[in-house]
């Protein structure tokens, strides 16, 4: 059940520029984001979160040189 389960959701995304995370911190629903040149380190533990669309978020903000991965632990 969405709520009473916590998920812990760790990611981490290389290439991307300042005005991308700044757009992407205002969309995104995790936690805690750290933006660190050109790295964006994701750290979410808690309640539920649409990981799917959050990611869909993320490979639009991505260039063709942007890298990066996700771990989805419920």
């Amino acid at each position: 059940m969405r709520g009473l389960v916590d998920y812990r959701i760790y990611g981490q995304v290389r290439g991307l520029g300042s005005e991308a995370f700044e757009d992407l911190r205002l969309e995104l629903p995790f936690n805690e984001m750290t933006f660190v040149d050109g790295v964006l380190d994701i750290e979410h533990e808690g309640g539920w979160v649409d990981v799917e669309d959050a990611m869909e978020t993320i490979v639009a903000a991505m260039g063709e040189e942007s890298a990066g991965q996700m771990d989805f632990i419920d």
